[in-house]
């Protein structure tokens, strides 16, 4: 079964319902709430989702030509109402030139891509649909690795500007990102384990004030073991246990005090996959406390 192809990929949600106030009795209630469809090539065709009485809430269409490439996707709402819908045009060489993004009057916005004599892209150009300039991306390099993005409006004005440095690995070192709607930048830096996990993560304000920080800590293995993220306002440890597959079958989040606020057991067949997920999260006197199971079933081709 593990070289078979997934044509379906069926997720049910079962909750713990509140039977009787009263009694404080509990039941359970299962429903499909998602359905993911693919084709022969593997490739997502549609992705829906539904709520506990089974009517359905959205659905995610893609479609491809017969190069295997996107050109369109729709997400649809259960009233009819299509909240995104863009399309997609490649050249000969399977490069990405044009993006649709469509509205409901019939209307849409025309993305332009340019690509440099590598097929590097270098510029993205967005038009309203009176094909007026709304925005410029432009893009630069670090050998294969994007060293700057930047983003300006129609009157050159810099909306947002993102600069990345590598090490020699080709990992991020560092980032520092550009708002300029309030004219303020972040700076985030990364250290990393031999293995190439990331070791820590510093996230800087303008001011240069650290703000954030993320401490990873590796296994025997060389896996994420444990995960602590602090800010000014809370500090959350998240630990991972893992199979001799190396899928993760438990983790557990705690918050600077030591209370627990949830917690996920997996459970995953032969062929490691996820078959069922036990999630619990607690409310935190800011909400009811919730506990539920994700489980998961294939359908395949052939």
């Amino acid at each position: 079964m593990g070289s078979q192809k997934i044509k379906e990929s069926l997720v049910y949600k079962k909750d713990l319902v509140l039977k009787s106030a009263r009694d404080q009795e509990l039941e359970e209630h299962e429903y499909l709430f998602s359905r993911t469809i693919y084709n022969e090539d593997g490739k997502v065709t549609s992705e829906k989702q539904y709520d506990s009485q089974g009517g359905l809430v959205q659905d995610y269409l893609y479609t491809y030509n017969d190069r295997g490439y996107l050109i369109e996707e729709k997400l649809q709402e259960s009233d009819g109402f299509v909240a995104i819908h863009k399309s997609y045009e490649f050249d000969d060489n399977g490069k990405l030139i044009k993006e649709f993004r469509h509205y409901m009057d019939e209307s849409f916005d025309t993305v332009l891509f340019h690509y440099d004599e590598n097929g590097k892209l270098i510029k993205k150009e967005t038009f309203d649909p009176d094909n007026d300039l709304e925005s410029t991306e432009e893009f630069s390099y670090d050998g294969d690795h994007i060293s700057r993005h930047v983003v300006t409006d129609a009157d050159g004005d810099i909306l947002s500007e993102k600069k990345i440095a590598y090490d020699e690995d080709g990992n991020t070192i560092e980032t520092e990102e550009f708002d300029g709607s309030v004219g303020e930048s972040v700076k985030t830096v990364n250290e990393y384990y031999a293995s190439g996990n990331k070791k820590e993560v510093l996230t800087y304000n303008s001011s240069g004030q650290l703000v954030e920080k993320v401490i990873l800590k590796e296994d025997a293995q060389g896996r994420i073991a444990q995960v602590v993220e602090e800010s000014t306002t809370k500090k959350n440890t998240i630990n991972f246990t893992y199979d001799a597959s190396g899928n993760v079958i438990y983790q557990d989040e705690f918050d600077r005090n030591g209370e627990m606020i949830g917690k996920v057991s997996r459970t995953y067949d032969d062929n490691n996959k996820l078959i069922s997920s036990d999630v619990f999260i607690h409310g935190g006197g800011r909400g009811l406390s919730r506990n539920y199971t994700l489980r998961q079933e294939y359908v395949y081709y052939g």
